[in-house]
């Protein structure tokens, strides 16, 4: 009987084969999109931003490491970091589109709920980095199992 071919099959083996070398480009792009938008664009970050960027910037550097190696292992050290990477992301998320006027901290902090972003109604920085959260867990999760 002839085995019929999924679409997926190819993609599935592309991410067992390579993905911490893909969760490292998303997290590189993350880091470096996050320095732009402050460095170069002059968006202040926020407390909940710099949250997101400590559990970031990390992954930017370990990764490629890990994937030189080989060691799937990586996955217990990526994987929590990006849960709660992606749950202060999400929470930033609910913080920019609910009434409530957050500031984190001191009276010259910067709002958490601006939005300096604001794409197709639905697309700010914490979805793009919850986004990326995910899709690191996504590609390190597939990479060990693979």
């Amino acid at each position: 009987m002839k085995r019929k071919f999924r679409f997926s099959e190819p993609i599935a083996s592309l991410i067992k084969k390579y993905g911490l070398w893909f969760a490292f480009i998303v997290a590189l792009v993350s880091t470096l999109g996050s320095l732009f938008y402050s460095e170069i664009l002059g968006f202040s970050p926020c407390k909940l931003c710099w949250y997101q960027r400590i559990f970031m910037y990390p992954l930017a550097l370990i990764m490629p490491i890990a994937a030189w190696k080989k060691d799937r292992k990586i996955t217990g050290y990526a994987l929590p970091m990006c849960i709660i990477g992606g749950l202060i992301a999400l929470y930033h998320y609910y913080v920019q589109f609910s009434a409530k006027v957050v500031t984190c901290g001191s009276l010259d902090a910067v709002d958490c709920s601006i939005r300096y972003i604001f794409h197709y109604n639905y697309i700010t920085m914490p979805m793009m980095a919850l986004t990326g959260f995910v899709m690191i867990a996504f590609f390190a999760y597939v990479y060990r199992k693979g």
